[in-house]
């Protein structure tokens, strides 16, 4: 049982080393920012794109000659 203990604890010392002493977390942090950033700009385009396919879907189905532009999406 010593020997699961004795295993546990090294293993706790052994991360608590690594992201307290040696401040890794700083990078776990730095990561989560632009893990959001890029998910809030990938939501911004998206939306953007969607208006605009719905503008040019909704615009060209009563206009003479543009009527191929809304077939296509």
């Amino acid at each position: 049982m010593n020997v699961i203990l004795d295993w546990l604890n090294n293993i706790g010392q052994s991360y608590y080393n690594a992201f307290i002493t040696e401040q890794r977390y700083m990078f776990y942090l730095q990561g989560l920012g632009n893990t959001l950033l890029i998910s809030l700009l990938a939501i911004l385009i998206g939306a953007f794109l969607g208006v605009l396919v719905a503008i040019l879907r909704f615009s060209t189905v009563n206009k003479k000659g543009l009527g191929w532009v809304s077939k296509l999406m």
